[in-house]
């Protein structure tokens, strides 16, 4: 079994009770995997870190390719385990936008879906891909959701204050151009 918990750090923090895959080692064939690249902000060094019993790290050793991480990235991934404080700033700061943007779009009147982790859906009542279109050309990056069965729906990441004030300016022009033509 495999259990991917690339978010887990955001999910453990929202919600006290959320379970932790490594206390399952013991009882499967279980594989789970964590990332550097959410909590830690080490997206561009592609590591992560997977734990599982060692019978099946000897089995996976056998198909694993040699420096498959590099040294710079090993150095950055060790330091980021040893920062609790960034990671707690990280949570706070990310709590924080998210009640900014909740805020934000009750004043726009656009509905959304209230997240545990750092980015967000947002339903902006016409086709999602014209409005990426849109924030793109304004140079905000979103995901349309298109893609996932949400016609309607962009999906945003949390970012600073300034950047989301951004995203939420860059927001505002593009839906009042589409809902004046």
């Amino acid at each position: 079994m495999y259990l991917d918990e690339a978010y887990f750090e955001f999910a453990n923090h929202s919600f006290k009770d959320y379970p932790n895959g490594m206390d399952y080692l013991d009882k499967a064939n279980l594989i789970i995997t964590r990332s550097f690249s959410k909590i830690y902000g080490l997206a561009g060094l592609r590591a992560g870190y997977g734990v599982t019993s060692k019978r099946i790290v000897s089995y996976l050793d056998r198909f694993r390719e040699p420096f498959n991480v590099n040294l710079l990235a090993q150095a950055a991934a060790c330091a980021a385990l040893d920062d609790k404080e960034f990671m707690k700033k990280t949570l706070k700061t990310i709590e924080k936008e998210k009640r900014f943007l909740y805020d934000s779009f009750d004043r726009m009147g656009l509905k959304y879906v209230k997240t545990a982790t750092n980015f967000m859906m947002v339903d902006v009542e016409t086709d999602c891909a014209e409005i990426f279109e849109r924030l793109i050309r304004r140079g905000v990056i979103v995901r349309d959701m298109k893609a996932w069965g949400f016609d309607n729906f962009i999906r945003v990441t949390v970012g600073t204050h300034e950047e989301n004030a951004i995203f939420l300016d860059a927001l505002k022009k593009v839906l009042t151009r589409k809902f004046q033509s």
